[in-house]
């Protein structure tokens, strides 16, 4: 009796310590080893409020629109260890990777996500001139260029980076359930585009992208397009209906500060990549409406979802996939194979960082400042 008496108190004792509350919070007591360590910067930038969310052991990086939630004004805290939980709120929910609420009295609310992705560092430069970069002084810089020759952008400073077809977008794409059929060369490092259509977690690895660079898809009932491009580094997803009109992307070939220009076929309009818009063509002066991504190493990818769909290499071409075909490119920071407008000294040109884009502005965030 006096041992299941000691047993009761015992457990009495645990669940009155992990469970506290401090500052209208609920604190659990945290594991000895810190399995992550998820770091918070709220801000305003251009009349909204910023919630940057990262956790540099996983290389998550991720920004919501905090003031527009429906509990503006609520105060957000990180949650450690408990993925793919990072975040909560004075109200006790509890937020997922995505911005979902998996528990609390608002479940099943979303946080807005902010429209944002990861880049080479130069790329934010050339096309936002002197943005807004996160721990560092701001710089002068020249005003981006303007259109010419019916362009939102300077056609005169294009250049041809392959001829129209030589790069062919993926429309049937192919995925693969099991990791058994997953080829070699995608191990632990390997970064991927990530998003979740309904239930649906789907999985882009940059080493098909960097030879396709645009997947056209329908899933769960939403028509988007997986863009991804290699000299820039920039990774991002848009919904594909546009003033009511299905886009079909694919590479035409045409690239601004070294980035990828996508040409709809079926209204003609062309867009930019980094800049998020339509530049010429029918759509001219469009913007994409961004669908929430995620750039992840591999082994992240496993630690956060149970299941996913990785996109495979089936696509009809016998192209070696596993070989960037830049050679060091992505690591070169002195090798650049096109101009850029604008040079920013604040951070080495490969560089992959986080950036935000409002009102045609960009906030962006060196990974470095959450190495801590």
């Amino acid at each position: 009796m006096r041992r299941i008496a000691y047993t009761t108190s015992l457990c009495l004792l645990l669940l009155i310590f992990s469970c506290q509350k401090e500052d209208g919070f609920t604190t659990t007591v945290q594991p000895a080893v810190q399995q992550t360590r998820v770091q918070l910067v709220s801000e305003t930038f251009e009349d909204k409020s910023l919630l940057m969310v990262a956790e540099s052991r996983l290389g998550l990086y991720t920004a919501f629109i905090a003031g527009d939630h429906p509990g503006d004004g609520l105060v957000f805290r990180a949650v450690q260890d408990s993925l793919p939980i990072i975040l909560t709120d004075r109200n006790g929910n509890y937020y997922d990777v995505w911005g979902t609420v998996q528990h609390g009295p608002d479940k099943g609310a979303q946080l807005p996500p902010a429209q944002g992705m990861m880049a080479y560092w130069f790329a934010w430069g050339a096309f936002y001139p002197g943005c807004s970069l996160y721990e560092h002084a701001d710089i002068q810089a020249p005003e981006p260029p303007p259109g010419d020759w019916n362009w939102q952008i300077p056609y005169a400073l294009f250049a041809q980076g392959a001829l129209p077809g030589a790069i062919p977008s993926i429309d049937q794409p192919i995925y693969l359930d099991r990791e058994i059929d997953y080829p070699e060369y995608l191990v632990d490092t390997t970064l991927c585009l990530v998003i979740k259509i309904g239930e649906e977690v789907l999985v882009y690895p940059h080493p098909v992208l960097q030879w396709h660079e645009v997947v056209n898809e329908t899933r769960g009932g939403v028509s988007f397009s997986v863009m991804y491009c290699p000299l820039t580094g920039s990774g991002c997803v848009w919904n594909r209906e546009v003033q009511g009109q299905t886009m079909e992307l694919e590479v035409s070939g045409l690239l601004y500060n070294g980035n990828l220009i996508a040409k709809d076929r079926v209204s003609g309009s062309h867009w930019s990549q980094m800049l998020h818009d339509a530049v010429q063509g029918p759509f001219s002066g469009a913007r994409a409406e961004s669908i929430q991504t995620l750039e992840l190493p591999l082994e992240s990818v496993r630690r956060l979802f149970r299941s996913f769909k990785m996109l495979s290499d089936q696509t009809g071409y016998d192209w070696e996939y596993g070989n960037f075909p830049c050679g060091d490119y992505c690591t070169n920071h002195d090798r650049m194979f096109y101009s850029i407008f604008f040079d920013d000294p604040r951070a080495q040109r490969k560089d992959r960082t986080y950036g935000v884009m409002v009102n045609g502005k960009a906030r962006v965030f060196h990974p470095k400042s959450f190495d801590n």
